[in-house]
């Protein structure tokens, strides 16, 4: 019997070896093409992904100033309703305090009266009095106390005021980006487009110029808020001494600098102090056509930090909007007259060599 269960036991262990066998090879042939599926599709969502994050960022880009402006719109009233809550609950607070006090007058008034009208029995009075003493003990803690109250809630009202305050000028920066972004999508031409970002940096640094590059070197075209502007106007400036703006333009990126004594800036720019100076290319197809310049004393405040990201904003918009005229102007170039003789329209192209 024993020999036969041995037989029997072998038999299964040869069964279950070849199982093993044949179930490891179809795991491992089904590995490899769940592998290859799953790669299939990651290619698959990864270019599905990038379509969509590609429109996905045009979208943004055409609601983000929207958005910007409701958030602060909402967190302004936000404000606004919390401050008017905690005044209210300011004026809750003293009246309480005011009747406490008048409760603690009358309570200090009666026992007054009712020592008088023991004053023969000499212990009892005793005893009235250290117990109005302790009254008003109690009374001067709880007065304490609502002074104290009152005086955290002043210091919490005027943290209110300074995020109100903090952000209507958040609301204010972000009226006059809309401003200066709408003022240089109207501009029809290269003059017009590099004017409004030179007014709206001017707005926020109160000193900007605008420099034209053009094949043989670096020209200065306008400026505003410096003590000559006509220095800067037709200037003409190599690369290599131009400082900030010459390095902007070669290597069509924003350069920022932040000087003790205003040494290192370019030389219409020195001699003002302190000062915090940002270049800015703006680019047209690839190209750097011109440079934005500007800058303003260093302060410590929250705005030190922005306006050289809001400068860069309407730089790169200029870049954009100049771009689309170039574009207009060139299907103008081959738009055919409206009296049908099929003459191509003359308009001059987009170009920083005729800009005056």
């Amino acid at each position: 019997m024993s020999s036969h269960d041995d037989h029997v036991r072998s038999a299964l262990d040869r069964v279950l070896e070849s199982l093993k066998g044949q179930i490891e090879s179809s795991l491992t042939a089904s590995g490899d093409e769940i592998l290859r599926a799953a790669s299939e599709a990651r290619l698959q969502a990864a270019s599905e992904a990038a379509e969509r994050a590609a429109e996905d960022g045009r979208q943004e880009a055409e609601h983000r100033l929207s958005s910007l402006r409701q958030e602060l719109e909402r967190e302004k009233e936000e404000l606004q309703q919390r401050s008017a809550d905690e005044v209210a609950a300011l004026k809750r607070t003293i009246e309480e305090v005011r009747e406490q006090l008048g409760a603690a007058c009358l309570a200090i008034e009666g026992e007054r009266q009712e020592r008088e009208s023991v004053e023969g029995q000499l212990e009892d009075s005793r005893r009235a009095a250290e117990e109005s003493r302790r009254a008003a003990e109690d009374v001067r803690n709880d007065v304490e106390a609502a002074r104290q109250e009152v005086e955290r809630i002043r210091e919490e009202r005027e943290g209110v005021r300074r995020e109100l305050d903090a952000a209507r000028a958040a609301l204010a920066r972000a009226g006059r980006l809309s401003d200066n972004l709408r003022s240089l999508d109207e501009g029809a031409s290269l003059g017009e487009v590099l004017d409004g970002l030179l007014r709206g940096a001017c707005q926020e640094t109160g000193r900007a110029a605008v420099f034209l590059v053009r094949q043989n070197g670096i020209q200065g075209w306008r400026a505003m808020g410096f003590d000559d502007n006509n220095v800067i106007v037709g200037v003409e400036l190599v690369p290599e001494a131009a400082g900030l703006v010459g390095e902007a333009a070669q290597s069509g990126t924003s350069k920022e600098r932040q000087t003790e004594n205003g040494s290192d800036l370019p030389a219409f720019a020195a001699g003002c102090g302190p000062r915090h100076a940002v270049a800015l290319p703006v680019e047209v197809g690839g190209s750097v056509i011109a440079v934005l310049y500007a800058d303003r004393a260093e302060a410590d405040s929250q705005d030190a930090a922005r306006w050289p990201a809001i400068l860069d904003v309407m730089a790169r918009h200029a870049g954009r909007v100049l771009e689309a005229v170039t574009v207009r102007h060139a299907a103008a170039l081959w738009a055919p007259r409206a009296t049908g003789q099929g003459r191509l329209l003359r308009d001059q192209p987009l170009s920083s060599e005729g800009v005056q």
